[in-house]
């Protein structure tokens, strides 16, 4: 009996813990800049993911309820570890480009390299709202913080983008 119960726990697990992984794997990666310490999260999460698969209840909160667990590995692995700038190698494949114009390698690499100028509470905001599309509301709960901080981290990047880049904040504007 116990076997059925196991092989349900694994399907469930599977229809919806899985969908998410790549995006997962893409957030972790971009937070740590580091495979090595990305791999060692992502599994991580996965075990904490499949141990608590009880607690969820809803499958529209999974996406979420993953991001947490995946954040507060890293900030754990951060705190152990007092996490290094190196660049790992295989970092640019995270943002592996198939659009076909010849500028857009250039600029996910542009966009890669202002990314790392962050620090880590406003990349992971950046990520969890622009990148992974998670609303203002949901990056407040996963980070803690209050409702303005979030909006405040989120426009302060925009601002730091735009002068890394070069851009005109004064054209957005208008």
């Amino acid at each position: 009996m116990q076997n059925t119960s196991s092989n349900e726990r694994h399907v469930r697990f599977e229809t919806l813990v899985m969908p998410y992984m790549a995006d997962i794997q893409r957030f972790v990666q971009a937070m740590t800049r580091d495979t090595e310490q990305t791999k060692d999260i992502v599994s991580e999460t996965l075990y904490r993911a499949y141990k608590n698969m009880d607690a969820v209840r809803e499958a529209k909160a999974v996406k979420s309820w993953l991001f947490t667990i995946a954040r507060r590995e890293f900030y754990e692995t951060y705190r152990k570890n007092n996490r290094t700038d190196v660049l790992d190698n295989d970092t640019e494949l995270l943002y592996e480009d198939t659009d076909p114009l010849p500028d857009a390698r250039a600029d996910i690499y542009l966009l890669h390299q202002a990314l790392n100028q962050l620090p880590d509470k406003q990349r992971e905001a950046l990520l969890l709202f622009d990148v992974f599309g998670f609303s203002l509301i949901n990056v407040q709960e996963m980070q803690q913080d209050s409702l303005s901080a979030v909006k405040q981290r989120l426009k302060r990047w925009r601002e730091k983008l735009a002068h890394l880049l070069g851009a005109d904040m004064a054209v957005e504007n208008d």
